[in-house]
């Protein structure tokens, strides 16, 4: 009985955290966490560890998550915690999704367009670093920017140059 209140009390104070910050924005309510990961998901600190909000917003109002299911935006918002845009589904069906929508890495075969490789233009840096190219006028340019940048990184590093009298 005495978990069972505790328990209680813990998921009401971290329904307050996690829906007492949200913002309303059309149909979504957004949590606008300061930790998130790159994909844009918030994550909020429950049960001893960093979870992602929208699945907290799921196992707090709908109840707990099964084991091998993933919790799926329908509004394609990954700081939305409207339990009303998420559902439960597998990872083959979340990228799926993913893929349906065009949210993948990478494009689809049908967006790609190849670049045809243009020709190199000696003495120049493109021409020494991604072509690989090693004659004469590309392997000055190379030394010409490589002396350049010793340069600022001697002024920046304040070193005294033999050659300049100082005073």
């Amino acid at each position: 009985m005495a978990d069972d209140t505790l328990t209680k009390h813990y998921n009401e104070a971290a329904r307050k955290r996690l829906f007492g910050r949200a913002k309303v924005v059309g149909d979504c309510i957004f949590y606008p966490g300061r930790a998130a990961t790159r994909s844009g998901h918030r994550q909020i600190w429950f049960k001893g560890r960093m979870q992602l909000a929208h699945r907290v917003a799921w196992m707090l109002e709908v109840g707990p998550i099964p084991d091998g299911l993933c919790v799926l935006h329908q509004c394609d918002n990954p700081p939305c915690i409207n339990t009303g845009h998420l559902f439960l589904g597998t990872v083959q069906e979340n990228n799926a999704d993913r893929d349906a929508k065009g949210r993948g890495k990478l494009p689809r075969p049908d967006q790609v367009r190849r670049l045809q490789p243009g020709p190199t233009v000696h003495g120049t840096l493109t021409a020494y670093v991604k072509r690989k190219c090693r004659c004469g006028p590309c392997r000055q340019a190379n030394s010409a920017y490589r002396q350049g940048r010793k340069a600022q990184r001697d002024a920046m590093l304040k070193v005294a140059w033999p050659q300049v009298v100082i005073g």
